[in-house]
């Protein structure tokens, strides 16, 4: 069966869009247009010139051919009348017919060809004709041995789905009374004991909803805080001094005598949690007046919502081996693809 070779083929667009650098001496064919690059193993497609055929130099002058056998000659016209001669001869009688032609002698030998001119300059190249037929593929060579494997890389880490952790507790209700004691100027705790273990090192989000009545020595009226705080260990009770990590406040007042309930809604994001550590939540109250008071302070219906923002780790995904070695044939790369192995790019060609 005979082969027939094909070039590598697409359309201008992929060409352009693709831009891959042909091999040295590798053509690049535009089914589209007609035209043909040759890579130099550098130099991108987009910046490839287009292919043109040059122009050969004039070859030399042909031997003359034979000359052509002498045609017959034509018939004599009448001579005209003599003119009257000075010496008075007699007039002259009618002139014969005139006698046949002999035959044409041998023609001479053609004389030696004259020096060539020199060439004139290359005329401008013609439009490129028509794209040929497209001949059937030849039947395809044997496949050449494998590479050795390269040593596999670092399995990466794959996504997994897990149910977000969450806390709701509903903790009724938590009366403070300071008559008679030092005012609220140093604050209080509330003592409220939510406790929370997150599952992985991660962020949480917590929100306390809770209804507020105070009564205080007014002065004429009185202005309070309330504040999420957190820590570890042993949760504080009621009314104990302030303590944990402050994460949000929010402002209530200012508050006149028989003020009635208010409802309240506190939230913050905590980050930074360790994971397997239990961590204690609270409300904490002070007062922000120059002259703080005294007061007593109902919190009603008091909510705690606790969900975190991070789930777990997912399972380990498949890993993905890196060889230093690859097809034979490069001319095949369509494109490059970019995968990410502990924190550092690689890029990979991809094959066809």
């Amino acid at each position: 069966m005979p082969y027939r070779i094909l070039l590598r083929r697409d359309n201008s667009a992929t060409w352009l869009y693709n831009d891959p650098v042909l091999m040295t001496g590798e053509p690049g064919y535009e089914t589209d247009t007609g035209k043909l690059k040759i890579g130099d193993g550098n130099t991108p497609w987009s910046s490839l010139d287009y292919y043109t055929s040059l122009t050969g130099a004039t070859g030399a002058s042909g031997a003359n051919g034979a000359t052509g056998a002498t045609g017959g000659s034509g018939t004599s016209g009448t001579s005209g009348t003599s003119g009257v001669d000075g010496n008075f001869y007699g007039s002259s009688g009618s002139s014969g017919s005139s006698g046949i032609n002999g035959s044409s002698g041998t023609s001479g030998s053609n004389g030696s060809s004259g020096t060539s001119g020199s060439n004139g300059s290359s005329g401008s190249a013609g439009s490129s004709g028509s794209s040929g037929v497209t001949g059937s593929s030849g039947s395809s060579g044997s496949s050449g041995s494998s590479g050795a494997n390269g040593s596999s890389g670092t399995s990466g880490i794959s996504p997994g789905y897990s149910q977000i952790p969450y806390l709701y507790q509903n903790l009724g209700a938590v009366s403070i009374n300071t008559t008679g004691e030092a005012p609220l100027d140093n604050g209080r705790m509330l003592g409220l004991g939510v406790a929370y273990t997150p599952s992985s090192i991660g962020t949480v989000n917590i929100s306390f909803i809770f209804g507020v009545d105070i009564n205080s020595d007014f002065d004429p009226v009185d202005n309070f805080s309330f504040s999420i705080r957190y820590g570890t260990g042993s949760a504080p009770a009621i009314k104990t001094a302030l303590t944990g990590t402050t994460i949000a406040t929010q402002s209530y007042g200012p508050v006149g005598d028989q003020q009635g309930v208010t409802n309240m809604y506190i939230n913050s994001i905590v980050s930074g949690l360790t994971g397997g550590t239990t961590y204690w939540f609270d409300l904490s109250i002070i007062s922000t007046e120059t002259y703080p008071p005294t007061a007593a302070f109902i919190g009603n219906d008091i909510t705690c919502s606790i969900f975190e923002l991070s789930g777990g780790q997912g399972p380990t995904g498949a890993s993905i081996t890196i060889s230093a070695t690859g097809p034979v044939n490069t001319s095949t790369i369509v494109g490059y693809g970019k995968v990410n192995i502990s924190g550092s790019d690689y890029f990979v060609p991809l094959y066809q």
